[in-house]
């Protein structure tokens, strides 16, 4: 029975890796002194302006919001303990170890994890959301002195609603592995569950917008403040922080880190963040979408709950038969969303073998043509949509310059890997510093595990103050055999 508990929790540890004034009008005054008092007071007024407020928002002609004060945000509601992951470092070893990942080196600390409930907001509103808070813990028992820094643990695709969010108590044993492990490296982590899925506590008050940057971005970051405050309150004495935040996240979990190092500057500029880790992210929503008409993929039925959970997020502007068939027996447009954001459990109720199905059963006319020919622009707001949330062709300015290590697997067939080859270089024609590392023969699940001894030995460097070696930056690298592949695959 113990190895069993021991394989489950190991697995789920796996799966978890894949799964954004007035001046005064005196015409007496002096001519040159008074413009140049007048120019002071108006940039001394520029400078004045909260950051969080100069961020766009609003966009694709959604209707108009203002966001709230973040410093208002951020606040506790509830917590409560996961205790199955109150673990020694021993144990979390001996775990490590049993399946061949020992590879990692030896965990220094224990974890204990919380799950919480706190204040944000989408679209301007404010709402609820919830996620978990890892701590790590030295098993003798003393107090961690040194301020440490923080991961935000951003996760791949679980779903769409309350049932799904990794910290519900039904997945208590499988999504929080990673968070557990990423505390025992000795850091804090916060793993939100993104806004739209709620772990426990009331139901969620609006929709997950599934890869929409700006919602999970923002979720992400009040997380981190909640989770500080949960630490300097009711946890005090066990850890403290020192203000770096990494984003590091694989999947869906990889779009949301680019998209919280984003968005940062404008939201949380308080925080330092010196490095971030995006596993085989979709760089652009517009490819993947391109792609994944020309045929059923594996990532074809993921973009099409993207279509509908945008269209949802950003107002239904325009109707969803205009990208999705409305026709007996399904008639998707009319009952896609209830199928994507069932009440009780977290299942799509999909009554249709899409693998042996054509795409002009899911998608319309209209958009298999302008899509499958480059010609998504024609289709407005719906490349919008895309665009806004693909790092490489959002509006949001980038703001400032962070070390950042992409992922990918030579045979990924969810991401596929030529394209973010290809967007690798378009960022880095645009500033960003990335380092591309490409494990040889992984697939989409594969890259982000076979890969994490590399993820914790550049992390490690970049927290200690080393910059990454300019021949190093903006290579796009040949395949190479990442350390914890297999012995069969080698």
């Amino acid at each position: 029975m113990k190895d069993m508990y021991k394989f489950r929790v190991v697995m789920a540890l796996f799966a978890l890796l894949f799964l954004v004034g007035c001046g005064n009008d005196d015409s007496n005054s002096s001519s040159n002194n008074g413009d140049e008092d007048q120019l002071e007071v108006e940039m001394e007024a520029e400078e004045e302006i909260p950051p969080y407020t100069q961020l766009p928002v609003a966009l694709c002609g959604m209707p108009s919001y203002t966001l709230l004060d973040p410093a208002e945000l951020g606040q506790v509601v509830d917590w409560e303990e996961v205790s199955v992951w109150d673990q020694t470092a021993e144990s979390i070893n001996n775990l490590l170890a049993s399946f061949d990942m020992d590879v990692l080196g030896a965990m220094p600390y224990g974890s204990k994890l919380y799950r919480f409930r706190y204040t944000t907001q989408d679209r301007g509103k404010k709402v609820e959301a919830t996620a978990l808070l890892g701590i790590p813990v030295p098993d003798d028992g003393e107090t961690l002195d040194e301020a440490l820094p923080t991961i935000i643990n951003t996760h791949g695709t679980t779903g769409f609603f309350d049932p799904c969010a990794p910290s519900h108590p039904n997945n208590e044993l499988e999504y929080p592995a990673l968070t557990a492990l990423f505390a025992a490296l000795g850091h804090v982590v916060v793993a939100p569950d993104y806004i739209g899925m709620n772990g426990f506590g009331d139901s969620a008050e609006v929709r997950h917008g599934y890869l929409v940057g700006e919602q999970t971005a923002i979720g992400s970051l009040d997380a981190v403040r909640a989770g500080w405050r949960l630490l300097e309150t009711q946890f005090s004495g066990m850890a403290s922080v020192d203000g770096r935040v990494i984003p590091w996240g694989g999947s869906q979990g990889g779009h949301a880190a680019l998209f919280v190092e984003h968005i940062a500057p404008y939201y949380a500029p308080e925080f330092e963040v010196p490095a971030v880790l995006a596993l085989i992210p979709p760089t652009s929503l517009v490819s993947l979408l391109e792609s994944s008409v020309t045929g059923i993929l594996p990532g074809t039925g993921l973009v099409g709950i993207s279509l509908v959970t945008m269209h949802l997020w950003y107002g239904e502007q325009v109707a969803l038969s205009e990208v999705m068939t409305n026709e007996d027996p399904y008639y998707f447009a009319d009952n896609a969303p209830t199928l994507i954001f069932p009440k009780e459990e977290c299942e799509l109720d999909i009554d249709v073998d899409l693998e042996n199905a054509s795409v002009d059963l899911l998608f319309s006319e209209n958009l298999l043509e302008k899509a499958g020919n480059g010609q998504l622009s024609e289709m407005e707001p719906w490349a919008c949509f895309y665009e806004e949330n693909s790092l490489t062709d959002t509006s949001v300015p980038r703001l400032r310059t962070t070390p950042t290590l992409i992922v990918t697997g030579e045979t990924d067939d969810l991401v596929t890997t030529s394209v973010v080859r290809d967007d690798v270089v378009k960022l880095c024609n645009d500033g960003y510093r990335i380092q591309y590392l490409e494990c040889a023969g992984a697939g989409h699940v594969e890259a982000a595990l076979w890969s994490l001894p590399e993820q914790v030995a550049w992390l490690k460097e970049r927290l200690a103050g080393t910059e990454p070696e300019e021949t190093d930056v903006c290579k796009v690298n040949a395949p190479v055999q990442c350390s914890a592949t297999p012995d069969e695959e080698r």
